[in-house]
């Protein structure tokens, strides 16, 4: 779930070397991986055979696999002293610490969010940062002391 990440090194005021981890929960859930390629050479298969299209198939699947990619492929987040990112396969978001207003923490990870208060654009916004395996306390050490001090810390759901 999580690839060795990069040692912290404490300046005066920001980290200086970026703190990176890959989340990946098909690796925990391997029944499911098999359901979701299962699923995918079945698409396939129907859009050939039932369709007459292989085309039409292999687009089916393409959704399937680009739809469950965070889920097989694993996300790589990292947090520098700009911003933070994460990146799925051809995926990419970045949030600059500048931008970041409000910092939701819960079970599960970090969102980062570019709005000052939850509205109904709030899940679309900003980047949601998954613990996985890695150090939950040392990412929100990072995250405190990378997020500046007019950002507004909270606990609940990431919405």
């Amino acid at each position: 779930m999580s690839e060795p990440s990069e040692e912290i090194v404490e300046n005066s005021e920001r980290t200086a070397t970026p703190l990176m981890w890959r989340v990946r929960p098909a690796k925990a859930n391997g029944s499911k991986l098999a359901v979701v390629m299962l699923t995918a050479v079945l698409v396939l298969l129907i859009g050939a055979v039932v369709m007459h299209s292989v085309l039409l198939g292999l687009a089916g699947s393409a959704m399937i696999l680009a739809a469950t990619a965070e889920f097989w492929l694993g996300t790589v987040y990292k947090l520098d002293q700009e911003g933070a990112s994460s990146r799925t396969g051809l995926s990419y978001s970045r949030v600059l610490w500048k931008d970041v207003k409000r910092i939701v923490t819960t079970p599960i990870g970090i969102k980062l969010s570019p709005l000052e208060e939850s509205t109904r654009l709030a899940p679309f916004r900003g980047i949601f940062l998954r613990f996985g395996d890695e150090d939950r306390v040392r990412i929100e050490q990072v995250v405190r002391s990378l997020g500046g001090n007019d950002v507004r810390f909270m606990e609940g759901s990431a919405e």
